[in-house]
Parts: C-alpha cells; sequence; structure tokens
C-alpha cells in the first residue's frame, strides 16, 4: 500500500507542472497502479521459470529504485510517469509473489491467522506510509518519494532470510471456468477500489483549494 505515500503530494506536482492537466497528474500517479497489473501477469508467468525469492527480490529492487529514482530525477513530465511505472512494476512482481507464500507454508487455523497479521502490517503499514509520506512532501514534493525506500530492508530480510528454492514448484494448471461467486467478489472489489482511489486522487486538491494546510493533511 505504500503507493499511497505519493496521495499528499499530487497537489504540489501539480504546481510543479502548471502546464500540465491535473488529470495528467493524477494519472501519473495511478499508473503505479495500472503496472502493478502489468507486473503481477508478468511475475505469474515467471514464476514457472524462475523463483520466489528472485521475484520478491526484483520487486523490492524496481521498488527502491524508482523511489530514489524519483527523489533525485524529478524535472519532466516523463520521468514523473518513468518512476511511477518502475514502482508499479515492482510492486506487481512482489506483492502476489508474497501473498502465495501464505499458502506454500501455512495451513488450517495457522494459516488464517497468519492472513490476519498479514492483512493488519499491511493496512498498517499503508496508513503510516501515507502519513509519512505527507510530512515528506510537505518540504518538497520529491521527498514523498523516500517512502519506497521502505523496500531495502526488506530486501535485506529476504536475501538473507529466505530460502532460495521454492516449497513447491510452478507448473502450469489446465484451465477452469471462473465460479461465478469468484467473478461478482472481483467485480465488488473493482467498484470499492474505484472509490477508494478517488478519493486518494482528490483530497489533496480538496486541501490546497480551500487553504486548510501543507500536503501533510492530506497524507
Amino acid at each position: 500500500m505504500c503507493y499511497t505515500g505519493m496521495v499528499g503530494a499530487i497537489a504540489e506536482i501539480s504546481r510543479f507542472f502548471p502546464q500540465y492537466n491535473v488529470v495528467v497528474i493524477q494519472t501519473g500517479v495511478t499508473a503505479i497502479n495500472f503496472m502493478i497489473i502489468m507486473g503481477a501477469l508478468c511475475a505469474g508467468w515467471l514464476s514457472l521459470i524462475a523463483s520466489k525469492k528472485r521475484l520478491i527480490l526484483t520487486g523490492l529492487i524496481l521498488i527502491s529504485a524508482g523511489g530514489a529514482g524519483g527523489y533525485f530525477f524529478h524535472d519532466t513530465i516523463q520521468l514523473f510517469y518513468l518512476w511511477s511505472l518502475v514502482i508499479g512494476a515492482g510492486f506487481g512482481h512482489f506483492t502476489p509473489t508474497v501473498a502465495s507464500l501464505l499458502v506454500d507454508y501455512f495451513e488450517g487455523v495457522e494459516r488464517n491467522q497468519v492472513a490476519g497479521f498479514q492483512t493488519s502490517f499491511v493496512n498498517g503499514g499503508g496508513m503510516t506510509l501515507t502519513f509519512l509520506g505527507g510530512l515528506l512532501a510537505s518540504i518538497a514534493w520529491n521527498y514523498s518519494y523516500l517512502v519506497f525506500l521502505v523496500a531495502v530492508p526488506l530486501f535485506v530480510a529476504f536475501a538473507v532470510k529466505f530460502p532460495a528454492k521454492n516449497e513447491y514448484d510452478g507448473k502450469r494448471s489446465d484451465w477452469r471456468k471462473i465460479p461465478k461467486s469468484v467473478v461478482y467478489y472481483c467485480f465488488s472489489v473493482v467498484i470499492f477500489m474505484m472509490v477508494y482511489n478517488a478519493f486518494h486522487s482528490n483530497i489533496a486538491f480538496y486541501v490546497s483549494e480551500k487553504h486548510f494546510a501543507d500536503p501533510s493533511l492530506a497524507g
């Protein structure tokens, strides 16, 4: 969820690029989400030929590189979009691969407990990083990219502790028709995320236009 670290910076980014429409800036931030989809599809295919450790480390490298790149090199709209795509590709590799570890290493009640821990840490971390991103954006908008460097200690932890060999080898399964209940839940999540991202994409502009406070309030 640390892509939300950019939420507080959207209004400041728009001021930095006054020649571009607000929608262009909003799209640049949400391009992270779009690229997560592409990265996840790519990771699914790569899981047949690469270890999960390698996919996770690749994702964390991309997230870190996007954060560092956005902090140091951000003078053009093209670079702004580039770093969003790099960060999104990193999340696309990291997120679904980590989620699959829950199935690989845990069963029964323990799996349910760990799933609960994972959800709590994801949302708690997302809230913390969103707030931190807002504080950093109040210094300068490119400082909000620093939240993505949270991937660095994770990289070290996975590199040192995680086994190099997959618990189960990836293999292609036979095509099965997706149950209607799954389609229903997917559609529900799409609607929820449309509302969720509409808030994140606009709250910084609202705070700025009403002169409530600096970007830290949006965060």
